[in-house]
């Protein structure tokens, strides 16, 4: 249902520039990671979640605008999904005052 895709998003030499940049800093962490658990130093109490600040603005804007449609995406989604609850609803209720109204028509026809 996603408009945007990851295959989408990683094309381009630049994208692909990125895209090693951001895989070659997260080798770095790993490497460090196993590091101190093979010296059997203290491992840091948290992991680097932050954006590379040698990621470009532009890059950063687009995830920033990719995030902002996937957002909206998720919230279509859910709007529709409320709806077709609701719908659904409706026609189990419809259900079973048919079925009601049949099984109460056959025993009076008894």
């Amino acid at each position: 249902m996603f408009s945007l895709k990851l295959k989408e998003y990683w094309t381009g030499s630049e994208s692909h520039e990125e895209k090693l940049n951001l895989l070659g800093c997260r080798v770095s962490e790993v490497n460090s990671l196993l590091t101190a658990l093979m010296d059997g130093s203290s491992l840091p109490l948290h992991m680097n979640l932050q954006i590379p600040t040698h990621l470009s603005m532009r890059t950063i804007t687009r995830l920033k605008e990719q995030n902002r449609q996937l957002t909206q995406e998720v919230s279509d989604c859910g709007h529709r999904v409320t709806q077709l609850e609701t719908e659904k609803a409706m026609l189990l209720r419809q259900l079973f005052h048919q079925k009601n109204n049949h099984h109460a028509e056959e025993t009076v026809y008894m």
